[in-house]
């Protein structure tokens, strides 16, 4: 019999993301790791990230979890490469960041399908 943990928190998803990015990111480990390597790392570093106060997370859940909110992520990419396409020159990360929420907010969502415009 399993043992149902604790709900889930809208911070995590943000924890769980910027894993999710920081291991994606890495050119080097991404190629060359497998599919479980990846998932592990991620699971470490997102029990790691978290508010310690929270319950650690298995990483068959975070696996489930980031798959409910994967076309999020990939239309916040998308939304963040358009802006970065348009070179906003000095524009600190900031901006770029405030900018991508004011397109990423009137984006038609019929527009995407699985994160990606089509």
């Amino acid at each position: 019999m399993s043992t149902r943990t604790a709900n889930y928190r809208d911070d995590e998803d943000v924890v769980l993301c910027q894993a999710y990015m920081e291991i994606s990111q890495d050119p080097i480990t991404w190629i060359s790791q497998t599919s479980d390597r990846f998932w592990a790392r991620l699971t470490t570093i997102f029990n790691n990230s978290k508010n310690p106060s929270y319950v650690d997370r298995g990483q068959r859940f975070l696996q489930c979890r980031y798959r409910d909110t994967e076309a999020g992520v990939k239309r916040l990419v998308h939304s963040i490469k358009h802006i970065e396409s348009q070179n906003p020159s000095g524009a600190s990360e900031q901006t770029i960041l405030e900018r991508t929420k004011i397109f990423y907010a009137n984006t038609d969502n019929k527009k995407f399908k699985n994160g990606f415009q089509i």
